[in-house]
């Protein structure tokens, strides 16, 4: 059965909807929206790639000899070891075939910073150079040829990438974006996020922010 609310009971519903209220302002007030631009970057097709063919020539290694001796009456010897021969190995020519990497389209992003780990772009940097460091199989060369074909594209951070808006296990926020770049074997690595303290360029030296 429904009964009418009285004088008293209404103001103290009006004084809960109040405190209420205001306790969720400073939140509300405090959240950022933060928003990623987009971009395009064009398809790329890298040329075959041949490595040519090697001979690694024979050699012979000999053991020097090692002389015997004699403790008291115990006397030994040691036997010679003949030369030991290493025939000559050829390594065979390897072709890396043609590579052609599609054009993808990154959309703008938007979220709340108070509702994410993702770092905004002026607390994040671009990885300019020095990939060799994270990379032991980095190519200079086919990587060039590809940042200069795709242009200021590639330096665009993905913020849908791996690692965006992770954090490491020692609990930093990954804050570096690492360019797509190629291996020396002809493999396409995609870019990617992760920590770093330098190294790179400040984000909104790159997109406005």
């Amino acid at each position: 059965m429904f009964l009418p609310m009285g004088r008293f009971q209404r103001r103290l519903v009006l004084t809960i909807a109040v405190f209420a209220a205001v306790a969720a302002w400073p939140a509300a007030a405090s959240a950022e929206r933060v928003c990623w631009p987009g971009v395009k970057v064009p398809a790329f097709e890298i040329p075959a790639v041949t490595i040519p063919a090697k001979e690694l020539p024979g050699k012979t290694i000999t053991v020097p000899a090692v002389p015997g001796g004699c403790v008291g009456d115990v006397c030994w010897s040691v036997p010679t070891v003949p030369p030991i021969t290493v025939p000559s190995v050829t390594i065979p020519a390897v072709i890396i075939p043609a590579i052609t990497i599609p054009a993808i389209t990154i959309p703008e992003r938007c979220f709340d910073s108070e509702k994410s780990d993702a770092l905004p772009p002026s607390e994040t940097t671009v990885r300019v150079g020095h990939y060799e460091r994270i990379d032991s199989s980095f190519s200079l060369s086919m990587s060039v040829a590809y940042w200069r074909q795709t242009g200021s594209s590639s330096m665009v951070p993905n913020t849908k990438a791996k690692g965006f808006g992770e954090v490491t296990a020692s609990g930093h926020v990954k804050n570096q974006y690492v360019r797509s770049y190629f291996r020396r074997d002809g493999t396409f690595v995609p870019g990617y996020w992760r920590y770093a303290t330098s190294s790179g360029r400040p984000t909104c030296k790159i997109v406005r922010c």
